[in-house]
């Protein structure tokens, strides 16, 4: 973490305190400048007190006709390329900034935010990034560079030396207003949940390949890449896979090294990961590990791009699924984009909903995209989408505040008033996955059953045993989190009373030797299917089938095939439910603070009609009015009621409730159908109101 801002195990601090980072996204370079300081005025009085913000490198950049390339980031040459009045003006309205080079933003902006001029089809000295076919990979019918291409890398390493050298260092915190720098969006050309073998075949991407292979494949005697998983059948075939998979996560660290070393701020810098496609979250945990961004100071972050939680169950469990894998913050929150994705985006409820949902996973803040709509730029940024941009952000393209601006307003104090209680407790975490990445690397090729028959294997599970057991936990209020087993030291293991753990035929002998370590303390391993019996090489290794016979303190207990997991996890371990409900359809999230009688409860209701729900939490009682398909937030403290944030009206639902919360012997009532936060103060509600 750096000296006055930083991120440290997913939370974002300033001056040592933690921040919930709630924020909104501008796209200033879609504006007029003219409009810059009223947009920046009405978010901060919605409660937001961060603004985010690409800088396209093709706004910014232009190449003379003599090669030479000129830089405006004072307006010179347009209005909305001014960025240097743009942080002024938020420095003004009291903002933080989170700035976002790129090189590649996505946006909806043309080809990316990438200049024309580094494409491979106009400099034909510019690898493209190719699939395994060896096509190219297209955004919007223009080829994308292999990122270790070398003039591509020298062009890029320019335009962020140049950002940081005019922009960065001179606007810092705490001498400036920035206290962030995202690099790279969504993995690298928004692929971050594309399939292991779309990854680059170009050849400086092979290079680096072989590389990879000297370092950690050295017994693999071919450095041919793998391209489809016909006809492999031989050990030797099966790890070269295993290999590819593995190398996913090595390129993109390498990249965001190499962008990196260009940025010389000391700006906290951080990512956002887009969420996995259902068919191939193997690929996405083969690429995306977020120990290692840790390891190189950068913060993971992720985007939620994945359509209306309340209406497919697939998208919740994507959401515990890029939640719990790691701690970091939502860094973009689709608030606007209605006609461009999805109309129920117009309805203030739909947003509202899910960036409660994605809090109540474990997200540690969330972002407004955007927080503003906008309708001033040139065909030169965007000449694929109609203005505004998006249709529907709380605050519109003209200025106009309407009800998403309001139930903002509502979330916003919410939040900025009790996120630092809330960053200071925790979910009520029963049990810890463990991940076997390696597992993921197999399961990214072979996703069915009949696939590994063929190539003579084993059947192994990965991403789908952990989305399973994950939505089995949420249906019974349960919580966990996740441990990549290969990572964590052998101290943070044995700091968990109970370790799940989807076995399979092999697994490498150090992790094989950590969790006997941690049974012989006194842990309790439960695997499911079998106890790896190969290592790594898949050569024989019983490091774990001795730990069995032998299990000190703890234990192992195998749980077979057919048996429920979730029962055999309660029957046998035994852990205190703390949440008592027999309401179908009502998810519900316990958030308790380490050192203060103080409870979060983050509550979902699923039914598409409004009802009064009961249930308990820690023997006590509590009730509440729910409108169909909407969410609430409740805050206990020192047992009594503290806070509540409802949305109580639905236009998309037709359903409407006057809020009513029961805690125990307390009633907290209201007489109209209206949205609302209240906060207990002095003995009485301060009630903030639609």
């Amino acid at each position: 973490m750096r000296e006055k801002t930083g991120i440290k195990k997913g939370i974002f601090y300033i001056e040592g305190k933690p921040v919930f980072l709630l924020s909104a996204d501008y796209p200033y370079y879609r504006d007029s400048a003219a409009n810059w300081e009223d947009r920046l005025r009405k978010l901060k009085e919605a409660g937001i007190d961060i603004v985010t913000a690409y800088i396209p490198w093709r706004h910014h950049a232009q190449k003379e006709k003599n090669g030479e390339i000129i830089y405006d980031f004072d307006g010179r040459t347009q209005d909305n390329r001014n960025l240097h009045k743009f942080i002024e003006l938020n420095k003004k309205a009291n903002l933080y900034l989170i700035l976002k080079p790129g090189p590649f933003i996505h946006a909806e902006v043309n080809y990316g935010g990438l200049p024309d001029w580094v494409c491979p089809q106009e400099d034909k000295d510019i690898h493209a990034m190719l699939d395994f076919q060896q096509k190219a990979f297209f955004w919007f019918g223009k080829t994308v560079p292999s990122p270790f291409d070398e003039k591509f890398l020298r062009l890029t390493l320019e335009w962020l030396a140049k950002v940081d050298k005019e922009i960065f260092s001179k606007i810092g915190y705490p001498h400036g207003n920035l206290i962030g720098i995202q690099i790279a969006n969504e993995g690298i050309y928004s692929d971050g949940p594309n399939h292991v073998s779309g990854c680059d075949y170009s050849v400086p991407g092979l290079k680096l390949y072989e590389k990879f292979l000297k370092q950690k494949y050295p017994h693999l005697k071919s450095t041919t890449p793998p391209t489809g998983i016909s006809g492999v059948k031989t050990k030797e075939e099966i790890l070269k896979l295993m290999a590819w998979s593995d190398f996913q996560g090595f390129y993109y660290k390498k990249v965001l090294e190499n962008w990196k070393h260009a940025i010389k701020s000391k700006a906290q810098l951080m990512v956002n990961i887009n969420p996995p496609y259902i068919k191939d979250i193997d690929s996405w945990l083969s690429r995306n590990i977020p120990e290692e961004l840790e390891e190189l100071g950068i913060g993971y972050g992720y985007t939620d791009w994945m359509g209306v939680p309340q209406e497919d169950k697939t998208i919740r469990s994507r959401y515990l699924f890029i939640t719990r894998r790691a701690t970091g913050s939502n860094l973009e929150d689709n608030w606007g984009f209605s006609k461009l994705y999805d109309e129920r985006y117009k309805y203030p409820e739909v947003p509202f909903y899910q960036s409660l949902f994605t809090v109540a996973c474990g997200a540690k803040g969330f972002n407004i995209y955007t927080g503003v709509s906008t309708g001033h730029w040139d065909v030169s940024i965007d000449n694929q989408h109609k203005v505004p941009y998006p249709a529907s952000s709380p605050i519109s393209e003209n200025g106009e505040m309407g009800e998403k601006y309001k139930i903002l307003q509502l979330a916003g104090n919410f939040f900025k008033e009790h996120g630092q209680d809330f960053l200071e407790s925790s979910p009520c975490n029963l049990f810890s996955w463990g991940l076997y990445l390696p597992y993921a690397h197999i399961c990214a090729w072979f996703k069915k059953k009949e696939e590994f028959e063929k190539a003579e294997l084993k059947e192994v599970s990965c991403a789908n045993a952990l989305i399973k057991f994950s939505d089995g936990l949420y249906a019974r209020n349960l919580g966990f989190d996740v441990l990549n087993l290969q990572f964590e030291k052998q101290e943070v293991l044995n700091l968990r009373k109970t370790i799940i753990l989807e076995g399979g035929f092999f697994m490498d002998e150090e992790t094989q030797a950590k969790l006997s370590n941690y049974v012989k303390q006194g842990g309790i391993l439960v695997i499911t299917k079998e106890l790896p019996k190969l290592n790594e090489r898949f050569e024989d290794c019983d490091k774990l089938k001795n730990c069995f016979k032998e299990q000190g303190q703890g234990r192992i207990i195998l749980v077979e095939q057919d048996k429920d997991l979730i029962k055999t996890l309660i029957d046998e371990v035994g852990p205190e439910k703390k949440i008592i409900s027999e309401n179908k359809d009502l998810g519900i999230f316990l958030y308790e603070h380490k050192n203060k009688d103080i409870q979060f409860l983050f509550i979902f209701n699923e039914a598409n009609q409004e009802r009064f729900v009961e249930f308990k939490v820690n023997q006590k009682k509590i009730g509440l009015n729910m409108a169909g398909k909407s969410a609430s937030v409740i805050k206990i403290e020192d047992g009594s009621l503290k806070a509540v944030l409802i949305k109580a009206k639905s236009q998309l639902y037709n359903s409407r409730i006057t809020p009513k919360f029961t805690f125990d012997n307390e009633t907290f009532e209201v007489n109209e159908s209206v949205d609302l936060y209240a906060v207990k103060k002095e003995g009485s509600w301060k009630i903030q109101k639609l």
